[in-house]
């Protein structure tokens, strides 16, 4: 079952990504060699997107009724 996330987090070098909402999230990995946090969507094959974490990165996530909150700082 999909769920729904609000990510807030660095995406890339000058894309800070606050509040962000995110559908029909599938997976969520942290790759700790590349240091990053990877996310996949249902609706569309293969389709990612990622955080970066630096060496002090905080990762928080709650769950609220199936709907959750990712917060890295």
């Amino acid at each position: 079952m999909p769920h729904q996330a609000v990510i807030t987090g660095v995406a890339g070098p000058g894309r800070a990504v606050v509040g962000a909402p995110i559908s029909n999230l599938t997976e969520m990995h942290i790759i700790f060699n590349d240091k990053r946090l990877q996310f996949h969507y249902d609706f569309a094959p293969n389709f990612t997107s990622e955080i970066e974490l630096a060496n002090n990165t905080s990762i928080v996530i709650t769950n609220n009724g199936g709907n959750f909150t990712v917060t890295v700082t």
